[in-house]
């Protein structure tokens, strides 16, 4: 049983690639066998790629 888990910062920044490399390879290791955990990064993983397409569509309007 997992009885700690990373926090919401640290599964925020796993999922933006902005961790460092030890600390990614356990967040990932903790998400492999925590599925509450690996639910928070996909849910952070579409929140970050739904901003960045938010932003480069106000690049384009603002371009245009």
């Amino acid at each position: 049983m997992i009885k700690s888990h990373p926090t919401e910062q640290m599964l925020r920044a796993f999922a933006a690639n902005e961790l460092p490399l030890p600390l990614a390879v356990g967040v990932s290791a903790h998400c492999e066998l925590c599925p509450e955990c690996a639910a928070r990064v996909t849910w952070w993983e579409a929140q970050l790629a739904e901003a960045l397409e938010a932003a480069e569509n106000a690049l384009i309007e603002r371009d245009e």
